[in-house]
């Protein structure tokens, strides 16, 4: 079998452009200052809207420089379709100058819905912008939840989020409900199991 050697120009040609790629990635990796570049994250600020108009909301945090301005692409997902569901959301939140945070509202759309729906917003990488000039951090990832008004919202209290306990423990929750919905009917019709 004979082996093929490409000239010795293209090996030039290959450590010039590793070369030059090395140093835009630096320039994108830094900003003025020599600061490192944002780390961006997401949070489901209210997990929580109902069919009935109440709004869930996630928001998008950076941490580090505030100098660049961040277009942060999302990839939208869930069992609620984006324009269906709720009113539209982009794939890209901006965030301006000295800017530390931003919103993305999801309004949910009453089309007599009797379910319980979900919407997840991951962060990722852009697809148009490469480089890009912001780091995702954790987490990257938040669901929110849409559901009819009468459905109760269940959050954990007692152990309080990233806690470690060893088993036996009492977990506390907290309900908010119609007074004629039961915890047990809440559970039941949100399909939620702690595991515990």
């Amino acid at each position: 079998m004979k082996t093929i050697r490409p000239p010795s120009r293209s090996k030039g040609l290959f450590a010039a452009i590793c070369l030059l790629s090395a140093l835009v990635s630096s320039v994108f990796a830094q900003s003025s200052g020599g600061d490192l570049v944002p780390v961006v994250t997401i949070q489901a600020a209210d997990d929580h809207g109902t069919w009935a108009g109440d709004p869930a909301s996630f928001t998008v945090f950076r941490t580090g420089n505030p100098n660049l301005a961040l277009n942060v692409y999302c990839c939208i997902s869930g069992t609620a379709s984006n324009g269906v569901d709720y009113k539209t959301i982009g794939s890209f939140v901006f965030l301006d100058v000295g800017v530390m945070s931003n919103t993305i509202v999801i309004q949910p759309v009453n089309l007599g819905q009797t379910d319980i729906r979900t919407v997840t917003v991951d962060l990722c990488p852009s697809p148009m912008l490469n480089p890009v000039n912001y780091s995702i951090g954790s987490p990257s990832s938040a669901t929110v939840y849409l559901t009819p008004g009468n459905a109760a919202k269940v959050s954990i209290v007692n152990p309080t989020n990233g806690a470690v306990f060893h088993t036996p423990v009492d977990i506390s929750l907290l309900a908010n409900a119609e007074p004629a919905l039961t915890l047990a009917t809440a559970l039941a019709r949100s399909e939620m199991s702690t595991g515990v």
